[in-house]
């Protein structure tokens, strides 16, 4: 009975535990995002357990420039949740130093490639946001292709990597940024592959262009509710089996008439 009651206690102190480190995990994300004239904004992320190794963010470069990222540690769990902070502390800290995408993500590589053991690694897509232009530049380290959809639904732009994950290879500099544009009436999605590669029960992976489909669907709605849309699409695509993986959405919708 005294070894049962002592187990049942080591149990309900985890649970605490981990409770407390969702909570605190929960804090490094936006609150809410930056109100931007001419855009609209979104973003969430969905654990597969307590804590998230996926991280997103909305990062104030400058009055004429904001930007965007969406990132994934390899794994979830508390491990990865704690490589997440860190690369959240190193790039909010990079972007008081520069805004130069390509020079933070070496320097983080370096950084990264330093502190973490080989099996681990994290994929990135970071983009800087010129809001009066919709003018977009981007480095994707490893991270799944991004997507513009405009006004009639066609794909304007992809935003695919060809870059090396972080935190792999201390040495090797992160190749260069590109461009993109988010026009009038254009939507952007950025996902982690908890997105594209969920399953369904006959194992089936949700895809691109599930997401495409949904986006395409729900483009008159908020930016919120398309993030929360496309979360309940890989539900249903799933039959709301337990998460395999983290998932995480941020949309950028522009106005149709922010000209």
């Amino acid at each position: 009975v005294i070894k049962d009651m002592t187990e049942r206690r080591k149990l309900q102190e985890q649970e605490i535990e981990m409770e407390f480190a969702a909570k605190v995990q929960r804090e490094l994300f936006p609150a809410a995002p930056p109100a931007l004239p001419g855009y609209d904004l979104a973003g969430a992320a969905f654990p597969a357990e307590a804590t998230s190794g996926d991280y997103f963010d909305f990062i104030r470069v400058s009055e004429e420039a904001l930007a965007i990222v969406v990132a994934d540690v390899t794994g979830h769990g508390v491990g990865p949740a704690l490589v997440m902070a860190e690369v959240r502390a190193y790039l909010r800290s990079l972007f008081h130093a520069t805004d130069d995408l390509v020079s933070i993500m070496t320097t983080i590589n370096r950084f990264l490639a330093a502190d973490l053991d080989d099996n681990l690694f994290v994929t990135m897509i970071l983009a800087k946001l010129e809001p009066a232009s919709g003018k977009c530049t981007y480095v994707n380290s490893a991270h799944p292709c991004g997507y513009v959809v405009d006004r009639s639904g066609g794909v304007a732009a992809e935003l695919k990597s060809v870059c090396l994950p972080l935190g792999l290879f201390p040495e090797l500099p992160q190749c260069a940024e590109h461009e993109f544009v988010v026009g009038e009436g254009d939507i952007a999605v950025l996902a982690t592959d908890g997105v594209f590669e969920s399953e369904s029960p006959h194992g089936e992976e949700f895809g691109s262009q599930r997401l495409l489909e949904v986006l395409r669907q729900h483009r008159e709605r908020s930016a919120r509710e398309i993030v929360d849309r496309i979360y309940d699409a890989v539900q249903e695509f799933t039959e709301h089996e337990k998460q395999a993986d983290d998932v995480t959405i941020v949309i950028c919708k522009r106005d149709p008439d922010a000209g």
